[in-house]
């Protein structure tokens, strides 16, 4: 969970190893708490085959919902039985659609530093 300073709650936060498009509850304990926060925050993994379908099951359990899901997927790809992460995607889903809204390297030691840096010079 995560609270604004004065005990509001911004958000809760559920996380699950097992592939997000599977049949996991985190999205149906979220889905209870729409009315007690600002926004919903799922974080999760996918096959990079399976990302279509696991954006899609996300965008049809939180159709419903009357407030924003921000989900944070890494992807990964197998190698014997370990899983090799690829991209850190963060997508927001609301009123039955969902928009994409940054994609990065889910290893920090494979961001490209120097393209950082010019981000957040430039922001400033």
């Amino acid at each position: 969970m995560i609270r604004y300073s004065d005990t509001d709650t911004l958000s809760f936060v559920e996380w699950e190893w097992t592939r997000a498009h599977t049949e996991i509850n985190e999205f149906t304990k979220l889905l209870k708490k729409t009315d007690s926060a600002v926004f919903q925050t799922f974080i999760g993994y996918s096959r990079v085959t399976d990302l279509k379908v696991t954006i899609e099951q996300i965008r049809k359990r939180w159709q419903t919902a009357n407030k924003p899901l921000i989900a944070f997927l890494i992807t990964y790809e197998l190698y014997g039985r370990s899983r090799r992460f690829k991209e850190l995607q963060t997508y927001m889903f609301a009123k039955g659609q969902f928009k994409k809204i940054r994609s990065q390297p889910a290893l920090p030691w494979e961001v490209n530093r120097a393209k950082a840096k010019n981000e957040s010079e430039d922001s400033s």
